[in-house]
């Protein structure tokens, strides 16, 4: 009996992973639910489990069978399953657990652009910039998905899943939803209890049709489907269909010229599309090659004769190791973009950037009611109206995914300006400086600032949009000093510290290191040249010096007790000066910079000559070295 229920359980998950394989999400979810339930514990299963919810948007559900993965050991599990595991948590709320997951990700493929993923200070910057946005449910949503709407002429044209009973098995196992199709009303003001009606029968197919643009005219749409020919999905190696972007013209009231965009393919996806102003650009979102992360936003040039040029990806500064999406572009060049990739509340936020020539870009997250913990994503707006709507799946809603209208009552504002302060001390006493200089100097434009000092304090504000600032000290009796400070858009920049040494007064010929460093007596044992382990800290002192002030050399001068022959300590003098010559050329100081002599018992320190009866105190006193500076 044990045996065949082992053989029932390996089919089914054979069965479950060809359902995942085949992108059948929800059918897989369900298959592996019921292995663990009869007490089937596998890395491969909670991973599974964790990546078919979050291709769903079903974080609660991610997260828990992240956590189990991740309990396990040994587990299996790439860097992409860190960085889900942390967006699931950040779009449950959990943002303390969310931002120690993203640290992890952030470690091991040390990308700066996750280090400040889930920042609870950059979390509370969001929550306060919120009011700047009205938000009105709308009643053209259904029980499905609504999604990526479009203005067309006086209509909105958007995606949906819901099912108008034209082709009844029209079902995608990804997540077990009717297929898309685009959808059209008049664009509502103050009314939206407009007839929803299919765009148009001449673009509708048995693939995904979505995400619209549409030229001003109104007689040009690019439009979003799935790779579909011959009346059949074409698919990838892996069993993929990939998205593609079409273009249509719309002749005698009918959409025909159907063609597929020339940098499309069937071996990864393009989407999206969002025209410029001037209709010589296209937006859109890739995973072609050359994207940085899961999908890049890219831009491509349309020519006056309808061709195109080569796509170009927008950079790291928009495109993360995550997923950017759902573009859409302004008439005043500001990019609105969905992404999970930059520092947000959760699941995909939406973004916006200026795309302006010699501007360093700056990527805001759009506050509440606009972005909230779960996706929110395909933003249009009307410059004009201050007007505009978006997709979100967020709590509340009516279906999966709904369109919302929104009212911006205050612009975006992409003005940054950082708060610089900082102080200047004593390298030595750590006291601050009230009568130091300070001057800034920019490397971006070589600009130059005088900063105020206020009793050894300074601060200074200036436009986010810098790479370097470097800082310079002077006063008067110390070594100036400089520091660097880097930029990026960061609103404060305090606790910079710059110390200033003391100028050393230079040293004449026959000063005494010993005396001016503050050593301690470098004594030697009796008949000994070994030099003391006591002494090696003071040595040490005296090898800093010399590495310090290049300009200067060196005399050992080693001595002797009187007891014993005078031959005998001449001879012990000079071993003791060439094992502290050593011990300097040991430590990288230059062999011509210090020479060594020995004195014997010639210059003794106190009384204790030959035949004088002394302590052996009294006779250790003269055996030493000194340290004379001799150029």
């Amino acid at each position: 009996m044990s045996s065949l229920i082992v053989v029932g359980q390996i089919r089914i998950q054979k069965k479950a992973n060809l359902k995942y394989d085949n992108l059948a999400y929800i059918d897989a979810i369900e298959s592996y639910e019921a292995l663990v339930e009869n007490g089937i514990a596998q890395d491969q299963i909670y991973k599974r489990l964790a990546n078919a919810n979050y291709q769903n948007a079903n974080y609660q559900e991610s997260a828990k069978w992240y956590q189990l993965l991740f309990a396990m050991e040994p587990t299996s599990y790439v860097g992409e399953d860190l960085y889900k595991y942390g967006v699931s948590l950040r779009s449950i709320g959990d943002f303390e657990t969310s931002k120690i997951w993203m640290e992890k990700f952030s470690a091991l493929y040390g990308t700066e652009e996750t280090e400040d993923q889930n920042s609870l200070v950059y979390l509370k910057k969001i929550n306060q910039q919120s009011g700047q946005y009205s938000l009105k449910e709308l009643s053209i949503n259904s029980e499905e998905s609504d999604f990526a709407p479009s203005y067309y002429l006086q209509q909105l044209v958007f995606a949906s899943t819901r099912d108008t009973g034209i082709i009844a098995k029209r079902i995608n196992v990804w997540d077990k939803k009717s297929f898309l199709n685009l959808y059209a009303n008049m664009v509502p003001k103050g009314n939206d209890d407009e007839q929803i009606k299919l765009f148009s029968k001449d673009l509708r197919t048995k693939a995904h049709e979505s995400s619209t643009a549409f030229t001003k005219d109104g007689t040009t749409v690019y439009f979003t489907r799935n790779n579909f020919h011959d009346g059949d999905f074409g698919r990838d190696k892996s069993g993929i269909s990939r998205l593609k972007i079409l273009r249509a013209d719309l002749v005698d009231n009918k959409w025909t010229n159907i063609t597929s965009l020339p940098f499309n393919s069937d071996d990864y996806s393009v989407a999206h599309p969002a025209l410029s102003a001037d209709e010589k650009t296209l937006f859109f979102s890739s995973d072609m090659p050359g994207t940085i992360g899961s999908s890049d936003i890219f831009k491509v040039a349309i020519n006056t004769d309808g061709t195109f040029g080569a796509p170009t990806n927008l950079g790291p500064h928009i495109n993360t190791p995550a997923r950017e999406t759902f573009p859409h572009i302004t008439p005043t060049n500001i990019l609105y973009f969905a992404s999970d990739g930059h520092p947000g509340l959760g699941g995909l936020d939406l973004f916006a950037t200026e795309l302006k020539v010699g501007k360093k870009l700056q990527i805001i997250n759009l506050p509440r009611p606009i972005n909230s913990e779960q996706d929110d994503f395909s933003l249009i707006i009307n410059e004009s109206e201050k007007s505009g709507y978006f997709a979100s799946n967020r709590i509340g809603g009516m279906g999966s995914d709904d369109i919302y209208e929104f009212m911006e009552l205050a612009p975006v504002q992409f003005s940054c300006y950082t708060d610089i302060k900082g102080w200047v001390t004593d390298r030595e006493s750590g006291k601050k400086m009230a009568t130091a200089v300070i001057k800034v100097m920019s490397l971006d434009n070589n600009k130059e600032y005088n900063i105020q000092n206020v009793q050894g304090n300074f601060q200074m504000n200036i436009d986010c949009d810098f790479d370097s600032l470097i800082f310079k000290v002077e006063e008067e009796g110390y070594e100036s000093a400089s520091i660097t400070v880097s930029g990026g858009y960061k609103e404060v920049l305090d606790s910079i510290v710059v110390s200033l040494q003391k100028k050393t007064e230079p040293f004449k010929v026959g000063t005494d290191l010993f005396k001016v460093l503050n050593l301690n007596p470098i004594y030697f044992d009796s008949n000994s040249s070994n030099i003391k382990q006591l002494s090696y800290a003071d040595l040490d002192k005296i090898v800093q010096f010399l590495k310090e002030n290049p300009q200067y050399k060196i005399q050992v001068r080693s001595h002797s007790d009187s007891r014993g022959s005078d031959t005998y300590n001449q001879w012990l003098s000079e071993k003791r000066a060439e094992s502290t010559v050593q011990y300097f050329t040991t430590r990288g100081i230059e062999d011509y910079r210090v020479s060594g002599k020995g004195f014997g018992e010639t210059q003794l320190l106190n009384e204790c000559s030959n035949r004088v009866k002394c302590s052996t105190a009294l006779h250790e006193i003269n055996r030493r070295s000194e340290f004379i500076v001799v150029e």
